[in-house]
């Protein structure tokens, strides 16, 4: 009732508060109310019940599970953005997932707004220079055109490598380039781990975990391809 009357973040307040209780849904049915949010088009809900069905004492996780929570909502705009960008889309999968949980219209504590999690200032730079005369942050086509956008920028500065583009993202072009000047030659593995934010190190290590995750189980890649291809360049 919650899923289609349009008040999904109830649902998994709702399940926590049933827990241990005879009314505690059994492991199926988390999974349909896990689909049904997804088919409503409330992902960050849906993979909030899933993580709750996974954490069931001895349950086995079927693959069913696991695409729901890492699903592909949106799917015709992100391939879109994606091609349009040159970014590969399990790529563009992992960020959004990690930006905004797929939530279209969250505002962070420093003001990015949407799915990729774009300040408003970069927003209007990177529309002006794809001539883009209006545009909705909460859109979640706009959104995701911009952000692509604004990555594939980062990924040509940086000569084609992915995983800086993504430590660039969340921590600026410039920081970046501090970063690989302390530390000449590394390769992108160990600069991860050498950034000096704690917050760009797990938003990294976010980001390569969901994209190899998006890459092996949507896009038919290998565990270890998927891995060299977020740390070669492209």
């Amino acid at each position: 009732g919650f899923a289609l009357y349009g008040l999904a973040d109830l649902v998994p307040q709702e399940i926590r508060a049933l827990e241990g209780s005879p009314d505690q849904p059994d492991p199926e049915a988390l999974r349909r109310i896990a689909a049904l949010l997804r088919d409503q088009g409330y992902p960050a809900a849906s993979m909030l019940v899933v993580n709750r069905l996974l954490e069931t004492p001895g349950y086995e996780a079927s693959r069913e599970d696991w695409e729901l929570l890492w699903p592909r909502p949106w799917p015709s705009e992100v391939s879109a953005s994606a091609a349009a960008s040159g970014m590969e889309e399990h790529v563009l999968y992992g960020l959004v997932r990690s930006e905004s949980f797929f939530r279209p219209a969250v505002v962070s504590r420093a003001g990015a707004v949407g799915l990729a999690q774009l300040m408003p200032a970069t927003a209007e730079e990177t529309a002006r220079r794809l001539r883009m005369g209006s545009y909705d942050l909460e859109n979640p086509a706009d959104n995701l055109r911009l952000g692509s956008a604004h990555f594939a920028g980062l990924l040509r500065a940086l000569n084609g490598r992915v995983l800086p583009s993504v430590f660039a993202y969340n921590a600026g072009l410039s920081r970046m380039r501090q970063w690989e000047r302390a530390a000449p030659g590394f390769p992108d593995d160990l600069l991860l781990e050498s950034l000096s934010i704690e917050e760009t190190r797990q938003y990294g290590r976010n980001v390569l975990w969901a994209s190899v995750v998006y890459g092996v189980l949507h896009y038919g890649l290998g565990a270890e391809g998927a891995l060299t291809g977020m740390l070669k360049d492209r």
